[in-house]
């Protein structure tokens, strides 16, 4: 039999739960019976009737017939007799709150999610309740002025509280004056009432409170008075019951329950206790099923519903169903696992089609629960063969679907993903949609629509996974096949143009991209669609047009009735609310940014807080690294590498794919205007991907980095990263960035694009990024390359374009370097030719101060290519020489030009000089262009050209020896080194014209006047004290010495060590100079490039000289073990020098060279192996048996050491260290030193290198000669 008030009942328990509107519940004096007495056991507290024998009782001690039992009236009575004071404080003491604490009840009413409580008790039974409930937090409202200020859900204390508040409302003044005293009480209950359901507990049908109550509630709102709950065991008749639906109150009297028969033989008290429970029970299991659950259902009751109290009816809700336990007891029995993967994947498609909330892609909480989901796709694996085909299609398409909602890869780098996706392709193999075939057979009476549907599935996740590791064949069949269902389905032809459109933009296929962007439409879709193409436009640029478009998709979604059960709507409002805020304006910025938030902070408790999300999925790539974790606790203990450095690995680079995923199923770009959206985890994941998937790695570099400089850029392309990247891969690397950078060079032209900062960005990274890939190209498509590379450097839109400077230079230089020296020697007049910034219109553009623009001096010259790597001289046939007298022909008119193109002008013929042998006519030419009319007169060197003095003296000149003699009144005559002026700069500008000259085979004799006046002005400068250090020894960029003293102390350092060498000096002086370079060793600027000079100018002092050295050589500071190593090598050039001056370093000395490379010390480490390579190419035979056996060993350490695949400190340079430990191997095989294994390895090695510059390691290429 049923509860004939359950309807009632259900339409409370629903409106309770329903976010839209709610229910609000007021509490009557019967309420309190539930609570619990602290003194006398069973005692409970006063009722009405009792509150009004007892006044009875006081006022009329000696009367036994009374004209009242109104418990208003006598309390009117007990007022006017005694006061409004004692029946205040008669009432407390009635009352006894103190007595009382809260039962389990009071916690069940305030467990559940009322918009408010109001009450009518005097106790604060329900006051002292409320802190423990956690769920919501309850504010108390005690008085009317305390309305405004409380939050929700509110206790309202309508009639007083015996704790502070008078007075407590009971006599009949106080109820009849009420509504005028107390009107904000009765307006918010009567607020209450329209905006939610009103449902009264603890309420008898005579209860005056509830009386007058309704009677205020009639008065004020008449017939539009909404309907009001009474609810209890109220046993009631059929005529009261007629009464109070006549008010508009809908009684659930539990004195009809079927259980009420049982309940009325027990006391009355424990009949409204039954009933109470029964309704609050009820109520609670209205509760609807929390979706952060999913995928399993919501836990049983956390106690047995009580015999007495059934049935107790339970809101059916769309739960997930359980899922089986894997385990059976019949272990082995290939059945019975039949029989739980069957019923495991009808779990699964019930939970997917009934109970899913409807996210776009399970939220991090969740995703966590199913963890499980792993295990589980093995057992479904393992099972797979039992079925039929049908069967496994459907088993496949319930897994797939939950990898894709977890944005799981199905990755070949993962074993079980890679099996998934095997066993996915042979089973849709043998499936035929079109032809209704299975195995090749017609099947008719098969359920085609479903199976249809669920090979679309999988094919579309096979197609994501070929694209992500960009296997261009399989994606483009799947496809293909997946293109014959698209008729009838909007969401395949969306998913198949989204699928082409991520192809294109991987691929940087931006002309590609636009028109598929073009023939896309979006309308009467699903907006998530509108979102994704929003996202993609911003990456092309057009801000507008996917502004637009995401406002739209933010519009139809915000459209969709609200839902606790369905959240689709509200997980595409997160998602596009992402890219709606990022408005240009400031204040609209601000406005947008405040409004968001806050919509992102309603939507949390549905998961959909998108900015949430995307943190803890960059937590999840990151990881946790060993110092996070800290030490062990006890001593000599140390963390392992084992099975948990493994798994975390492998989540680590799930949580990378997902990153990546999540930016595509969202509709998330990298970046809208200055404002990053999902590149920031982009990149995280890029950096964790690298090591698996490289070129996956790179392209995310290339889509998300907005900088050159980009530090996830330098780390993922770094130089040993590059070099593992698979051959095929960085082909189509390198032809990936060709292609953008060629898109962006032919909108310039037409569009003037390259002005919107958005364009300058992704050209630059390409740039860079091409920049690297070039030292892995063959040398038939770096001579391409080079072409284009040129082409892009004279193209005057790119040159014009701020802050392009640094790519243009580093993509020609790495492209020369790259090149072979066959080629070079046909390409080297090509950095001649390029145009002359500032001749014939070729002008760039900079940013000077206060933000004016100037123009830029830092875009660079072709020429400077040549400082750095070198070219092999041009021979002179009859088409170099019509080229080279083109070239000359420009570089006169530039010689002649405005300030910046002379310099230019200048330095490039420098370089010519290196690499050209000119004629008579055309050094004249040259020289009248760059010393200008009128030279005779000259007292000075040519102005304008920023060439360092030195320069003039192989330059062509008008007269002979007039550059030198120039030089030498400027730098050493008696009148300029008499004169008061910085010393450093005359040692640094002679230092480098006898280095330089030397270099070029001329010499440059110094007079003993000269050298005479040069003693004089190096002891004055050894004079000069030491300026005080800023800072103590580190590795920072700042200066180390006050006033710019840095610079002058190098450049001093710098000349001197060529001085030195050169001319006689007075030992007194050479005495003084070692005592500040001793002063300047104890500093951050040390001056151990002298010691080849003291050790020729001061013999006697060779001992302490060498001794210095070996402890420096020794040090791990790196600053002091680099600069007594370039002081060694210095040390060891000068001493083989023809004609020699220079006592060699004693042989002790250098074999610290082989104890640095044996023991692998890494501050000097790569300039050891480089005198290493010295001493065996140019150094005598007792050098080259000092240190043989000891750099053979170091070979053998480092070999095993130096692998590009493997994980290096960021600060070990390993292509570096390898291109040295090469041509050491080489050197030491050619000198005869190939007796030990790890020698051979290396030159064997050398020659399949994937890097050019340890390719060409045995080439007379001028990387790879001795320095000086």
């Amino acid at each position: 039999m049923g509860f004939s008030d359950q309807s009632h009942v259900n339409r409370v328990r629903d409106a309770l739960w329903e976010r839209a509107q709610g229910a609000t519940v007021m509490v009557g004096a019967g309420f309190s019976k539930n609570a619990v007495s602290m003194r006398t056991p069973g005692q409970t507290p006063p009722t009405w009737k009792i509150l009004a024998q007892s006044m009875r009782q006081l006022l009329y001690p000696d009367c036994n017939s009374f004209q009242t039992n109104d418990p208003l009236r006598l309390a009117q009575e007990f007022e006017a007799a005694f006061g409004p004071n004692a029946l205040n404080g008669y009432l407390r003491n009635m009352i006894r709150d103190s007595d009382f604490a809260p039962g389990n009840t009071h916690e069940k009413l305030l467990s559940l999610p009322w918009r408010d409580v109001f009450t009518t008790n005097w106790d604060t039974l329900l006051e002292r309740t409320a802190p423990s409930i956690v769920e919501y937090p309850y504010s108390i409202v005690r008085s009317t002025d305390e309305i405004p200020l409380a939050a929700g859900p509110r206790i309202v204390k309508l009639h007083g509280s015996v704790d502070a508040r008078f007075p407590l409302i009971c006599t009949e003044e106080h109820y009849r004056t009420y509504p005028q005293r107390f009107a904000p009480f009765v307006n918010t209950v009567q607020q209450a009432m329209m905006e939610t359901l009103l449902v009264l507990i603890g309420f008898s049908g005579d209860d005056p409170n509830f009386l007058k109550w309704s009677g205020w509630v009639r008065d004020n709102l008449g017939e539009s008075a909404p309907k009001i709950y009474l609810a209890g065991w109220l046993g009631l008749t059929v005529h009261q019951r007629r009464m109070l639906e006549d008010r508009n109150i809908v009684p659930i009297d539990l004195a009809r329950h079927p259980q009420a028969s049982k309940w009325r033989r027990r006391p009355r008290d424990v009949r409204h206790s039954y009933a109470t429970d029964w309704i609050l029970r009820t109520l609670g299991f209205g509760r609807p099923y929390d979706i952060a659950l999913w995928p399993f259902p919501s836990p049983g009751p956390s106690e047995e519903i009580p015999e007495h109290l059934k049935p107790l009816p339970v809101k059916a809700t769309n739960e997930p169903m359980a899922e089986p336990e894997l385990t059976t007891k019949e272990e082995g029995s290939s059945s019975s696992k039949l029989d739980i993967a069957e019923e495991l994947i009808d779990v699964w498609r019930y939970n997917r089609t009934k109970a899913y909330p409807g996210w776009l892609s399970t939220p991090s909480r969740v995703r966590q629960g199913m963890g499980i989901s792993q295990k589980r796709t093995e057992f479904i694996l393992d099972v797979l063969p039992e079925m039929d085909v049908v069967a496994r299609l459907r088993a496949l398409y319930e897994v797939v679907w939950r990898w894709e909602i977890r944005l799981k890869p199905l990755s070949q780098a993962e074993v079980v993903s890679a099996r998934l996706a095997e066993t996915a392709r042979v089973v849709l193999a043998q499936i035929d949609c079109e032809r209704q075939e299975i195995d090749g057979e017609a099947v008719r009476d098969a359920d085609w629509v479903e199976i249809s549907k669920a090979w679309v599935a999988v094919s579309l996740a096979l197609a994501t996974a070929a694209r992500l590791r960009f296997d261009a064949e399989e994606f483009n069949q799947r496809l293909v096949d997946i293109a014959w269902f698209e008729d009838g389905s909007s969401d395949i032809a969306q998913r198949i143009q989204h699928e082409k459109c991520l192809w294109a933009i991987f691929d940087l296929g931006f002309e590609s991209l636009e028109g598929l962007l073009e023939a896309w439409r979006t309308d009467d879709c699903d907006p998530v669609w509108m979102m994704r193409k929003a996202a993609l436009l911003f990456e092309l640029g057009r801000d507008a047009e996917a502004r637009e478009l995401n406002q739209r998709a933010l519009h139809v979604v915000r459209s969709v009735p609200d839902s606790d059960i369905d959240v689709s709507a509200k997980s595409r409002e997160a998602w596009a609310l992402y890219c709606s805020w990022l408005t240009p304006a400031y204040e609209e910025y601000r406005k947008a940014a405040t409004d968001t938030w806050r919509r992102w902070a309603e939507l949390t408790p549905v998961l959909c807080n998108a900015p949430q999300e995307m943190q803890f999925c960059a937590e999840q790539i990151k990881g946790e690294s060993a110092l996070d974790k800290g030490p062990l606790f006890d001593l000599g203990m140390v963390r392992m590498p084992g099975l948990s450095f493994s798994n975390a690995e492998i989540w680590q680079w799930s949580a990378a794919h997902r990153a990546v995923r999540l930016a595509e199923v969202a509709g998330l770009p990298p970046s809208v205007e200055i404002t990053t959206v999902a590149a920031k985890n982009m990149l995280l994941a890029a950096r964790r991907l690298w090591r698996h998937e490289p070129e996956f790695a790179a392209r995310l570099v290339l889509r998300a980095s907005n900088s050159d400089s980009c530090d996830t850029l330098n780390f993922v392309l770094s130089r040993a990263r590059v070099a593992v990247i698979p051959d095929e891969a960085v082909q189509r690397l390198a032809n990936t960035c060709i292609r953008g950078i060629e898109f962006i060079r032919r909108r310039i032209v037409v569009s003037d694009a390259l002005a919107r900062d958005y364009s300058r960005k992704r050209l630059v990274v390409l740039m860079e990024a091409l920049s690297r890939f070039v030292l892995r190209m063959e040398s038939q498509e770096l001579d391409s390359i080079w072409s284009k590379v040129i082409g892009w450097y004279s193209h005057s839109d790119i040159a014009a374009t701020m802050l392009v400077e640094r790519a243009v230079w580093n993509l020609l230089l790495r492209t020369w370097e790259a090149l072979p020296d066959s080629i070079r020697e046909d390409r080297v007049l090509d950095l001649f030719e390029a145009p002359i910034v500032g001749m014939d219109g070729f002008a760039v553009q900079g940013v000077g101060d206060a933000g004016k623009r100037r123009l830029a001096t830092n875009y660079p010259d072709t020429y400077a290519v040549l400082a750095r790597h070198g070219s092999p001289p041009v021979a002179r046939t009859k088409a170099t020489n019509s080229r080279r007298a083109e070239i000359v022909r420009n570089l006169v008119r530039a010689l002649k030009g405005d300030e910046e193109t002379r310099k230019r002008a200048a330095l490039r013929t420098l370089q010519l000089e290196n690499v050209v042998k000119l004629s008579a006519g055309e050094r004249s030419r040259i020289s009248k262009a760059l010393w200008g009319v009128g030279f005779v007169e000259h007292d000075e060197l040519p102005s304008g050209t920023d060439l360092f003095d030195w320069a003039f003296l192989v330059l062509p000149e008008p007269k002979k020896g007039l550059a030198e003699k120039q030089f030498r009144a400027k730098w050493l005559d008696e009148d300029s080194l008499a004169e008061p002026k910085d010393y450093w700069e005359t040692f640094w500008q002679v230092g480098f014209a006898i280095r330089n000259l030397r270099v070029r085979g001329k010499p440059f004799p110094l007079s003993e006047q000269e050298q005479s006046r040069l003693a004089d002005a190096i002891k004055q400068w050894s004079e000069e004290p030491v300026p005080a250090s800023l800072r103590r020894l580190t590795g920072a960029s700042a200066d180390f010495f006050p006033g710019g003293a840095d610079d002058q102390i190098r450049k001093a350092l710098s000349g001197l060590c060529h001085i030195l060498v050169a001319i006689d000096i007075p030992q007194e002086v050479v005495q003084q100079l070692y005592t500040k370079a001793m002063k300047l060793n104890e500093s951050a600027m040390p001056a151990r490039s002298l010691y080849a000079g003291f050790a020729r100018l001061l013999p006697h002092l060779l001992d302490d000289i060498v001794h210095e050295m070996k402890v420096a050589l020794a040090s791990d500071v790196s600053r002091i073990a680099v600069d007594a190593s370039v002081g060694l090598a210095f040390w060891l050039r000068r001493a083989s020098d023809e004609n020699a001056v220079v006592v060699s370093p004693p042989i002790e000395l250098v074999r610290e060279i082989g104890v640095i490379v044996a023991a692998r010390r890494k501050a000097a480490l790569a300039i050891s192996l480089r005198m290493a390579d010295w001493i065996f190419a140019h150094g005598c035979d007792k050098q080259r048996d000092a240190i043989a056996p000891l750099v053979a060993e170091g070979l053998e350490k480092l070999h095993k050491k130096l692998q590009y695949g493997e994980l290096q400190d960021e600060d070990f340079d390993v292509p570096l260290l390898r291109w040295r430990c090469a041509q050491l191997a080489l050197s030491m095989i050619e000198k005869g030193y190939d007796a030990n294994d790890a020698v051979i390895r290396w030159s064997r090695e050398a020659a399949n290198d994937p890097l050019p510059e340890v390719r060409h390691a045995g080439n007379n290429d001028p990387r790879m000669s001795k320095p000086d």
